[in-house]
């Protein structure tokens, strides 16, 4: 999520200034507003650690605190027991902290769901609507079921895609490695030859003798325009007219358009069959699902399917108004509807959708991998050529 800086008055009257990941400075506001604070100011912060320095815990901590916790409860402890006992047994500092801390808060007699608000920064939204929807049912244990099995399905398809990408940046990177070994090993050596021979350079040669005298420079320059893009970017994104921009320019791009849409399929089918299975009627999931979603077209579009489910339409309607999922997708969620289990056909929806993606992803490795393969020839080759062309100029003037 974005992490936002805010500055609030408490319900004393004092200033309070602090930082908070929120899907949105209306969520971050809200939330203050729950917690008894007034928001004064509220401005996007950058950090170039990412989550890490937020203390966020990622998604593999949350697994195994989901996990563990549901099998403690179906061992029959007690809420209170089974979080002292994860305190005590996990690994990690900041998930230990965590439980603690929501074991105060449920000792001084909170809910569990009330609890775990209190760290957003290491429970998201979706977590939270399920505990809600648990307790309310009195089923805890199997909607933390739920959410296990949605989060591993989440977990696994973010391995393959990666796993799917390793090789070509293995193959980036050692492009960049033998480039670099070239620049300050090799050809400084031939640098210093041209020079005793004084003779006269090809231009190719002269070009490639600057980027060596000034490689450290060049390196420099490149890793600032790098760093300035990302930060450029990330701070773009932080505004809802560039992300909406963002987005459309993604699906008219060929492959890519597509994958992209497929992901949003993906993670919002996951994620709703997950919430609804936990006892969330259709709107409520809705809402949650928009609260916990990053991208402003993906809550764009989420907004126009909660209205109109507010006006009596179907679930599959209201996505089909709000092109949220493809005609196929939606053709199995008005069979699902039909037969009453919507939950399970989200959950089909997600997984064949899944599948999808790891075809494309994999068709685009097939294409990328040879053309980094021919970019590495080219470009060793071109530098090679432009290292030992005033060698063949000397051999054609000597008789």
């Amino acid at each position: 999520m974005p992490f936002y800086a805010y500055k609030a008055l408490s319900e004393r009257g004092a200033s309070v200034r602090g930082k908070e990941s929120a899907s949105s400075p209306e969520a971050l506001r809200a939330l203050l507003s729950e917690r008894g604070m007034v928001a004064q100011r509220i401005r996007g912060v950058f950090s170039l650690r990412g989550d890490i320095s937020r203390g966020e815990i990622g998604a593999a901590q949350r697994l195994e605190f989901a996990g563990l916790f549901r099998t403690l409860l179906c061992a029959g402890l007690t809420v209170t027991d089974a979080l002292a006992v994860i305190a005590e047994e996990v690994d990690d500092s900041r998930v230990a902290e965590t439980v603690h801390r929501t074991l105060d808060f449920v000792r001084q007699g909170k809910s569990l769901s009330q609890a775990c608000a209190q760290s957003p920064q290491a429970f998201d939204t979706l977590f939270l609507a399920t505990l809600e929807a648990g307790e309310l049912a009195g089923a805890l244990p199997t909607a933390l079921t739920g959410y296990t099995a949605y989060l591993a399905r989440q977990i696994e398809f973010t391995k393959r895609v990666r796993q799917a990408l390793t090789y070509p940046i293995f193959l980036l990177a050692t492009l960049g490695a033998i480039l670099g070994l070239m620049f300050v090993f090799v050809l400084p050596r031939f640098t210093q030859m041209y020079a005793d021979l004084g003779v006269e350079l090809p231009w190719a040669t002269r070009v490639l003798v600057a980027l060596v005298e000034h490689w450290f420079g060049v390196a420099m320059l490149v890793a600032g325009l790098i760093f300035a893009t990302r930060f450029g970017v990330r701070r773009l994104h932080a505004s809802p007219q560039y992300a909406l921009w963002l987005a459309k320019l993604k699906e008219r791009i060929p492959i890519v358009g597509p994958l992209w849409v497929h992901l949003r399929v993906v993670t919002f089918a996951n994620a709703m069959g997950m919430l609804m299975a936990s006892g969330l009627p259709a709107l409520s999931a809705l809402k949650t699902f928009h609260d916990s979603a990053a991208d402003p077209d993906v809550r764009r579009r989420v907004d126009v399917a909660i209205e109109r489910v507010r006006a009596g339409k179907s679930l599959s309607a209201a996505l089909r108004a709000a092109e949220i999922m493809p005609a196929s997708a939606l053709a199995m969620l008005r069979v699902g509807e039909d037969g009453g289990h919507v939950s399970g056909m989200l959950e089909d929806i997600s997984k064949l959708y899944q599948e999808r993606v790891n075809g494309v992803v994999a068709k685009l490795v097939t294409i990328i991998e040879p053309m980094l393969i021919l970019l590495m020839g080219l470009l060793v080759g071109a530098v090679l050529i432009a290292m030992y062309l005033p060698i063949f100029s000397v051999m054609e003037v000597v008789p």
